[in-house]
């Protein structure tokens, strides 16, 4: 019996734009100025993403799915340093783009109704952007790089006691480069 074979496929847009006003105050009893920075960051970002799966139901108890993200993101950055006079400043690095294809394959066994055994493999993908708590000047970067992951799991899911008890048990392994930590 020759067993059906499902896809999906999609897509996302997005066109936004994030503004972020910085000020870092100062204790004036030590004699520093009020205000010793304020800025405008303005970060627009345009990205598209295409992605698709298959799912094969192999036998009645063996299902194989893969697929795939494809990302194109771009994002341009402006600076107003508000404090200087409301100047726009020529940014080092004012534009960055990413483009990441993320693949993903996994494999479900249920030889049980109550029983599911599962195994998978995925890449992750997050763009770079731009640090918009500093103010910048002509010198300073301020872009960051992308973060990627790659990995997979292992479980099983089962009912137990006739229903009455669900155990579901998962190890999973990551190894993430390029981590991005937010701080201020």
């Amino acid at each position: 019996i020759q067993k059906p074979l499902n896809f999906m496929i999609g897509g996302f847009y997005q066109g936004g734009e994030m503004k972020v006003r910085n000020r870092l105050r100062a204790n004036t009893a030590l004699g520093l100025p009020p205000l010793l920075q304020s800025g405008l960051h303005e970060v627009d970002i345009e990205a598209l993403s295409l992605f698709g799966q298959v799912l094969w139901q192999v036998t009645d108890e063996v299902e194989l799915s893969g697929g795939a993200r494809w990302t194109d993101e771009e994002r341009d950055h402006e600076f107003t340093n508000i404090l200087g006079g409301g100047n726009q400043i020529d940014l080092l690095v004012p534009s960055i783009r990413a483009t990441n294809l993320s693949p993903e394959a996994s494999i479900t066994y249920t030889p049980k109704d109550n029983l599911t055994l599962f195994a998978s493999y995925r890449e992750g993908f997050k763009s770079g952007s731009f640090n918009t708590t500093v103010s910048a000047n002509s010198t300073t970067r301020t872009d960051f790089g992308d973060e990627k992951a790659k990995g997979g799991e292992v479980g099983l899911k089962a009912r137990l006691l006739n229903d009455m008890m669900t155990l579901n048990l998962a190890g999973y392994y990551y190894k993430y480069s390029d981590l991005q930590v937010g701080s201020n």
